[in-house]
């Protein structure tokens, strides 16, 4: 550290990194053929910049300290990205197919056989000697960047489909299952022994209690005024506090802190699993704003590759590294073959190949307890960047798979409101009439957008023939509430629709909450539409408007309107934005809203005009 007047440390070391956390991003933009992730050309830049290049960085405490809140706060996000509505999908979800062919069933058999490849390349490392510690290596061959896989689907529309929710499960069993072993296996090595386990099973007893008492702790009246508060940002000062208790009681015990923050970040990811995606937008532009950029330069910096080439060991090491990382994923992948073609199975090992966050962590840990020689640490560091830059290319360059065009709405009933709904639905988009058994009255005829099937009892079943995998919504509006909230679950669980509705009465509030179901009730549309109408007269010209007015919602893709005002979007005078869906959050859509790439605009208008809207915006 370099002492100023009044022993002040200096701003200039935090600057310099600062300025390659701005710089490196315009970089990678620029050399976007290349699809260098952001977090590799930081580490470049760290290594350019530092120790194994022009020594212009040379971390001192303050840095020092960042950096290692960068990596904790790293691995704090990794454990927000779980999505455990995958994880742990709900009952229902078992009955629309085959046990061995549903996502989640795939990726536990992918990773366990991850898991065994793993090890045994380990071992064969070892034993020609290329390698010390087998469990290690095979730990790391396992660990798969959430980091990297989930952007790279996300860019081609994947996660919602049944190919880009497999391999999300894998990633983040590959995370979570990964990130144990690793902290059991520092315990076991790091002296102490089963007091090490001791400390390690009470912090995992810590997290369990800790979890349940969060998420009765937010559900208190006063806790969700505050949450609901937009200018106090009291959902981010207690995920900070959450993160900082974790990382203390972690560093008294003796546990990883990484094993600290990723578990905060799991709790989160549990206790907000159906409106936090703001939250995790606000945590991520923390995280990747700073503190993440200042780990990867620091690392890249402090990295002393010339000490690594110069062992030949590392160019024996590096390719036997790389070998081993794509063959332990790619080969037990082809489980998905089961399911999804050839091509599209073998992109999604060479993605699931990906290694960064995991990887870097593992080796720091490694290296404090003296199980890794510089020469190593670099071997592993080249392979960790060699994947996760060449996975995502291969994968672009072999995937075949594409996001389902989801157009049709499905109203489910058995009675006069749903053939009168599905009519005026279907003047508007595909829509199917679920009739269901205890169907009441005379079934309309087809014709005009609109089909007509005829339901068994058997939600899964009668989902499945009205063609709920291409469905966009379902609309369940039976005069049983909980068979409403039975299929909303189900076509929400087993076939990835995201908006199902069910329509009920107030008793039936908590059920739905509990199962994770959005639930229309007559009082509250009743109260809704009648306030409108009293504030807002033209409300009902609008929604009454028949052939004239068509909503339609349309998915922001253009890169022209992406991270643009609204107002820069020159729709035409017709047409109105009524609304704008942003993952889980709906936000009041005003002329200087910047529109992000995903966003959901509803747009409502002349259906000509409309149309050509939404194409403008899903153009891409």
């Amino acid at each position: 550290m370099t002492p100023l007047e009044g022993g002040m440390p200096s701003y200039l070391p935090l600057l310099t990194v600062s300025l390659l956390a701005f710089l490196v991003p315009l970089a990678s933009a620029r050399l976007r053929s290349l699809h260098l992730p952001v977090v590799v050309g930081e580490i470049l830049a760290g290594i350019v910049l530092g120790q194994s290049g022009l020594r212009l960085i040379r971390p001192d405490s303050i840095l020092s300290f960042l950096s290692d809140f960068g990596l904790a706060y790293l691995m704090f996000l990794s454990g927000l990205e779980l999505d455990f509505a995958r994880l742990l999908p709900g009952r229902t979800g078992a009955a629309a197919r085959p046990v061995w062919a549903q996502p989640l069933f795939l990726a536990g058999f992918a990773f366990c056989l991850t898991l065994v490849a793993g090890l045994a390349a380990g071992h064969a490392l070892v034993r020609h000697r290329l390698l010390t510690d087998p469990w290690l290596a095979g730990f790391i061959f396992a660990t798969t960047s959430l980091g990297v896989v989930l952007p790279t689907l996300k860019e081609r529309r994947l996660t919602g489909t049944a190919y880009g929710q497999g391999l999300l499960a894998y990633a983040s069993l590959s995370d979570f299952v990964t990130m144990l072993l690793i902290t059991a296996w520092a315990a076991a090595r790091g002296g102490g022994g089963a007091r090490n386990f001791l400390y390690l099973s009470l912090f995992l007893v810590f997290f369990l209690q800790m979890y349940r008492s969060g998420a009765a702790f937010a559900r208190l009246p006063l806790v969700r005024r505050l949450l609901a508060a937009a200018t106090g940002h009291f959902d981010v000062r207690a995920a900070m506090a959450l993160v900082l208790v974790f990382l203390a009681l972690a560093q008294q015990l003796g546990v990883e802190t990484i094993l600290g923050a990723f578990l905060a970040g799991t709790m989160i990811a549990l206790i907000a699993r159906e409106d936090g995606e703001q939250l995790r937008l606000k945590l991520d532009a923390i995280g990747f704003g700073f503190f993440v950029p200042v780990f990867f330069i620091i690392f890249g910096a402090t990295l002393d590759l010339w000490s690594a080439f110069a062992s030949a060991r590392t160019w024996v090491l590096l390719p036997a590294l790389v070998a081993a990382a794509l063959t332990v994923k790619v080969l037990p992948v082809l489980s998905f073959w089961s399911r999804f073609s050839f091509r599209d199975t073998l992109a999604g090992g060479f993605l699931v190949s990906a290694q960064l966050s995991l990887t870097i962590a593992a080796t720091e840990i490694a290296q404090r307890l003296g199980v890794m020689d510089e020469a190593t640490v670099g071997a592993f560091l080249l392979m960790a960047i060699l994947t996760s830059v060449v996975s995502p290319v291969l994968f672009s360059r072999l995937v075949h798979a594409r996001a389902e065009a989801r157009e049709a709405v499905i109203v489910a009933g058995d009675g006069g409101l749903a053939v009168t709904l599905a009519r005026r639905v279907a003047a508007e988009a595909p829509t199917v009439l679920l009739a269901l058994p205890a169907f009441q009255g005379e079934l309309p005829g087809e014709g005009a957008g609109l089909r007509v099937v005829r339901g068994s009892g058997d939600a899964a079943a009668d989902l499945r023939a009205a063609g709920a995998e291409r469905a966009r919504a379902l609309l369940a509006v039976t005069t049983d509430p909980r068979a409403n909230i039975t299929l909303a679950e189900t076509a929400r669980a087993a076939y990835g629709v995201e908006n199902a509705l069910a329509a009920g009465d107030p008793q039936a509030l908590p059920e739905a909450e509990a199962r994770g179901v959005r639930l229309i009730t007559a009082e509250t549309s009743t109260v809704m539409l009648l306030a409108a109408a009293a504030l807002a007269p033209g409300v009902l010209d609008l929604l009454g408007g028949g052939e004239d007015t068509r909503l339609e919602e349309a998915e922001v893709r253009n890169p022209a309107c992406a991270n643009q005002p609204l107002s820069r979007c020159r729709l035409p005078a017709g047409v109105l934005v009524v609304g704008l869906r942003r993952g889980s959050d709906l936000l009041v859509a005003r002329g200087d809203t910047v529109l992000k790439p995903g966003d959901r605009v509803t747009l409502m208008g002349p259906p000509g005009e409309v149309a050509a809207v939404r194409e403008m915006l899903e153009s891409g």
